[in-house]
């Protein structure tokens, strides 16, 4: 089933090469099951069995609270990022379209990496929080926030300017629909993750479960 707002057009962007972001469709799903499993092999969501997965993506391609986009480059799919235009609606269909405890187990089962991780969970250091930050820093749906779950770029084509390019067009994107802030969760074993928005502009608010690093943006008007 495609994207009821998907279109055949382009987003024009400024990364290297013929670089395109592009509303994905229907027919990204097993694209966008296979490169999520590749890019976070730890993360129980996107290792659970494919069925799981392909019902979880549709429901997201499907929803009005989100917009889900591939970063294409000379033709070829090398990326995708998930843009959160609404927290409260997106929380209740979550609820909704949540993983039955069986696809969990498989999930856990299937993919040593995760089984390790759920039965020695890391144990992540103290970080320092800004003076006005709050212990927990979850999804406010009071605030004008978009929320980016996740950027995921091929491997082969990272470091290479296409991850600042995706971030840019969300952050454009937000503004266009009247979003003030944009934020993201980062996992705390990932350095270069959580360098990457530091040097792009956001600000750690705050940790969630598991260590997560909540970090912020203030929107202008481009």
């Amino acid at each position: 089933m495609d994207h009821p707002l998907s279109d055949t057009g382009s987003f024009p962007t400024s990364a290297a090469g013929s670089a395109e972001i592009l509303r994905a469709n229907g027919q990204d799903i097993e694209y966008l099951v296979d490169l999520h499993r590749k890019c976070f092999p730890k993360a129980l969501l996107y290792q659970v069995p494919s069925g799981y997965g392909k019902r979880w993506w549709r429901s997201l391609l499907t929803s009005n609270a989100v917009e889900v986009y591939i970063l294409t480059c000379h033709g070829m799919r090398v990326g995708s990022a998930v843009l959160i235009i609404d927290p409260e609606e997106y929380e209740r269909q979550k609820r909704a379209h949540r993983v039955t405890l069986g696809g969990r187990l498989l999930g856990i089962m299937r993919h040593p990496r995760v089984l390790a991780g759920r039965l020695w969970p890391a144990r992540y250091p103290a970080l320092p929080l800004p003076a006005n930050g709050e212990p927990f820093a979850g999804i406010n749906a009071a605030e004008k926030n978009c929320w980016i779950n996740p950027i995921a770029i091929a491997e082969g084509y990272r470091n290479k300017g296409f991850g600042r390019h995706v971030l840019t067009f969300l952050e454009s994107r937000s503004v266009a629909i009247g979003k003030k802030n944009i934020s993201l969760h980062v996992n705390p074993r990932n350095p270069a993750a959580l360098h990457f928005y530091q040097a792009c502009g956001y600000k750690r608010i705050g940790v969630i479960s598991r260590g997560w690093v909540t970090f912020k943006k203030a929107l202008s008007k481009r």
